[in-house]
């Protein structure tokens, strides 16, 4: 019987070294840059959608669209990782930033983010991946052995799926005492 309480924790493990960010905070706008790159950080993959702006909104609000331009300021080199697959959009979106990236990037699988970054000579040990979606973002930016800061939807009632999963996902920080 032991053996199974070694499988337990071995796969209790496994979940915590995918699922939990390395940070928690209620709007990227709370992330400190500086701080960040004072420890080395210097690229970011951001999410778009409900992590930058909402899926209806047209253009990036001020506040995001200047905590953007602050972060490439410091010197951050940053791109965008969506899974929108509204190529108009998602144009928009990098155009209004002057930024570059990927959508329809399949979060959590690996696949694209990770050609991208050999594609751009990203190195994972210095990139921060920030998005709104534990088993999206956070899943992914852990795999590629990236540090992860997960950030609140800025609309939490898109949709009822959307609703339980954000539910769901809190309860997961709260086991593994992230929130």
């Amino acid at each position: 019987m032991s053996w199974m309480k070694t499988l337990a924790t071995d796969y209790s493990s496994i979940l915590e070294t995918l699922l939990v960010p390395g940070e928690y905070h209620d709007s990227v706008t709370d992330i400190s840059l500086d701080y960040h790159y004072e420890k080395g950080y210097r690229t970011l993959l951001l999410d778009i959608d409900n992590t930058l702006m909402t899926y209806g909104e047209k253009e990036l609000s001020l506040q995001h669209y200047n905590w953007v331009q602050s972060a490439k300021l410091l010197g951050f080199d940053i791109y965008l990782v969506s899974n929108n697959s509204k190529r108009h959009r998602m144009k928009r979106v990098f155009d209004q930033l002057k930024l570059t990236g990927i959508y329809f990037a399949c979060k959590p699988f690996t696949f694209s983010t990770r050609e991208f970054m050999q594609d751009n000579h990203i190195d994972p040990s210095s990139t921060i991946v920030i998005g709104d979606q534990l088993f999206k973002d956070v899943i992914l930016g852990n795999w590629l052995h990236c540090y992860t800061i997960l950030v609140k939807p800025i609309n939490l009632a898109d949709t009822f799926i959307q609703t339980i999963q954000f539910e769901l996902e809190k309860s997961i920080l709260r086991r593994f005492g992230v929130i």
